[in-house]
């Protein structure tokens, strides 16, 4: 899959950050979209709409009890956008129940049996990653299966 720009990259197990292997011409039976309502979401869910639109099943997963949402929009209208697209999309609450994003999104990929995860990287500064972990951290020091991330 070609890179558009440095704000995607795809990483896998194997290979890390040169894992922009190729997606491209393949099927996908199930994509899980870590939905957060932010802004480097919904680029994520942009950036991937090619792949997006050729799965069997999307799921868009968003991890509830965990970080305050401060967003109007909803995974619901997410759906319905995706929907347009011919998209057969499927939408989940979880609650993240004292466990870290990263744990819960790990929990849902392993559950639906994910050909990738797509998600949106660095929603906070960097320092706040290092620091604190995160997400984006936890995914990114062994992915369970390809994630297609965007900044």
């Amino acid at each position: 899959m070609a890179c558009r720009g440095d704000h995607l990259r795809l990483w896998t197990a194997d290979t890390g950050a040169a894992g922009e292997r190729a997606l491209a011409g393949a099927r996908v039976h199930t994509i899980v979209v870590a939905w957060d309502f932010t802004r480097a979401a919904a680029r994520a869910v942009a950036d991937a709409m090619p792949i997006l639109e050729r799965a069997n099943k999307v799921r868009i997963v968003t991890v509830t009890n965990e970080k305050l949402f401060d967003s109007k929009r909803s995974s619901e209208e997410l759906a319905k956008n995706l929907s347009r697209h011919d998209v057969d999309v499927i939408v989940y609450r979880v609650d993240a129940a004292g466990r870290s994003i990263g744990n819960v999104l790990k929990r849902e990929v392993a559950d639906c049996s994910a050909d990738l995860l797509v998600m949106g990287a660095y929603g906070h500064s960097r320092f706040s990653e290092f620091i604190l972990g995160g997400a984006t951290k936890s995914l990114l020091s062994k992915p369970p299966l390809p994630i297609l991330f965007s900044h």
